[in-house]
């Protein structure tokens, strides 16, 4: 009765695959919602009934796991917040949970987090309901190897542990030790890369291989990725070392690519590769995979087809809300050692336009200075307003360059006026709406640190300092001549794209119709910034 009166419920309940009144369904999402999902739960109950250590002649344990393994995977495809599931739960099955953290040793992120016990905040063990493991809280941060960058403290090499993980990752630990294949699903920068990190960073019998998926991957672009970067592939009979085990991970699956969807499949429910053989074309070779389980991550699952989805244990990751990005901003203060003051207005601010959709402006995107306060403690007013200036630039870069009528720019400035009360603070606010002057930063790195200077020079001499630096590159190319006409607009987009080309760890990606200037702009600032300039001609696969 419990898979059918769950079942019962999310049928009526606004889902991803399929819900009553839905005008849009997936082509056989009833077989998804009714036999796969409820297959997986099953098999999840089974394996949670070993790692929990439940007493398994006990009914009430059997039951108490059901229903949480139930509630587990199907809330993976609800839509909305799952209070009314879990009041459903409760009701229906009489179940209590406890009412608060009074007698439970919690971080204080997790208790900030799950303000209350729930069933997304609670784990059975042994015979009793209780908390995830919060001292996992504790744990420094994860720091990703890369040796272009090695000696730098870059924001992309950094990872910071929520919260918001660990039910998640108790989920994915179990199927995990089972070698079962997962599809994770969220919006864009809501923390799945991250969370992998997290999930693979215990098991060191695992060797994870991250395969970038597009709307171009084809089977051959993958077939060739795998066999180039592991020896994975191997013929029948070779011998593997079963000691490891790999885990495939293609990275934002589009739905739209069936040629990848179908390749991914192949490879779950196969065990195997198709190739042709590099001796004889006519000769198809097939070379097998061994220990492995595949990873898939998405934005949406609600246009996959049941046909892919059914070879999946589906696990969905909601964007952050305001506490666990005050975790990210406090965590990687932390890490970077910056003054608590600014971190805390940097944290308001993305917390305060995170909702723009007109602007779309990202809560994450004022991280990228941290790596450039480090260790600027900012004790003195002189200090502290360079970090305020630091702030400001970051925010014009990401937000308020865009803002086109009065009202928008009034009510930028009324904000940062709020959290900056000093005039020093607040005399950076005129450049806004100055004509005459142009405010941009120069990055310099001394030690491996990152140092970043905020530059104020009225339009007339920077006009003029740029004309000097096009003069000098078309002086000295014979083969290439770049024509610019340094109007305040043009100005302005170079103060940003300069920044954005020049900042450590930085990538762009320049949107615009054609013979709009991203091209020579981009080679001049190169000139400019001593840089090589290598431009990659497209070719057909």
């Amino acid at each position: 009765m419990i898979a059918t009166d769950i079942i019962k419920f999310v049928f009526k309940t606004p889902n991803c695959l399929y819900h009553f009144d839905s005008n849009s369904r997936t082509l056989y999402s009833t077989d998804i919602l009714i036999d796969h999902l409820s297959y997986m739960s099953v098999l999840y109950m089974l394996n949670y009934l070993d790692i929990s250590s439940a007493d398994k002649t006990n009914e009430e344990h059997i039951k108490l796991v059901m229903i949480i393994s139930f509630y587990t995977i199907y809330s993976t495809i609800l839509e909305y917040t799952l209070t009314d599931f879990e009041s459903f739960i409760k009701g229906k099955f009489e179940l209590e949970l406890p009412q608060d953290w009074i007698n439970y040793d919690l971080h204080i992120n997790y208790h900030d987090y799950f303000p209350k016990p729930s069933l997304n905040s609670l784990r059975f063990s042994v015979d009793n309901l209780i908390p995830y493991d919060s001292s996992q809280l504790d744990l420094p941060p994860i720091i990703s190897n890369n040796p272009i960058t090695s000696n730098l403290k870059l924001l992309s090499n950094v990872s910071i542990p929520s919260a918001s993980y660990l039910p998640l990752q108790f989920t994915a630990d179990i199927l995990i030790k089972q070698k079962q294949h997962f599809l994770l699903y969220g919006p864009s920068g809501c923390g799945k890369t991250t969370l992998l990190k997290f999930l693979l960073r215990k098991h060191n019998n695992i060797i994870p291989m991250t395969i970038p998926v597009s709307n171009w991957s084809t089977k051959r672009t993958f077939s060739q990725f795998i066999r180039t970067h592991s020896k994975i592939l191997q013929k029948k009979y070779m011998l593997s070392d079963k000691s490891l085990t790999f885990a495939l991970i293609f990275d934002n699956v589009p739905s739209n690519n069936n040629k990848a969807i179908e390749f991914i499949r192949m490879l779950v429910t196969m065990s195997s590769v198709p190739f042709t053989s590099r001796k004889d074309p006519k000769y198809l070779d097939i070379l097998e995979i061994r220990n492995f389980f595949v990873i898939v991550t998405s934005q949406n699952v609600s246009y996959f087809s049941p046909r892919f989805i059914s070879n999946f244990y589906l696990m969905k990751l909601e964007p952050p809300n305001d506490i666990a990005i005050k975790e990210i901003y406090h965590g990687l203060g932390t890490y970077f050692n910056i003054n608590e003051q600014i971190v805390d207005i940097a944290l308001a601010f993305a917390q305060r336009f995170r909702n723009d959709d007109k602007y779309h402006f990202h809560f994450l995107s004022l991280l990228r200075i941290f790596p450039a306060y480090e260790k600027k403690e900012g004790k003195t007013l002189e200090d502290f307003t360079l970090l305020v200036q630091m702030l400001f630039y970051q925010l014009y870069l990401t937000y308020a360059h865009r803002l086109t009528s009065d009202d928008e720019i009034e009510s930028f400035k009324d904000f940062f006026k709020e959290e900056f009360e000093s005039e020093e603070h607040r005399e950076i606010l005129s450049y806004l709406s100055d004509e005459d002057r142009i405010l941009y930063s120069e990055i310099e790195m001394k030690d491996n640190e990152i140092h970043e200077t905020i530059i104020t020079n009225p339009i007339h001499l920077m006009e003029e300092e740029l004309h000097f630096y096009l003069n000098q590159f078309n002086a000295a190319s014979d083969t290439e001549k770049l024509q610019l006409k340094f109007s305040s607009p043009v100005i302005k987009q170079w103060s940003i794209l300069q920044n954005a080309l020049t900042f450590p760890g930085s990538n762009v990606l320049l949107v615009g119709e054609e013979s709009t200037g991203r091209y020579t702009l981009t080679r001049f600032i190169s000139h400019m910034k001593q840089s090589k300039f290598i431009k990659l001609e497209p070719v057909s696969d």
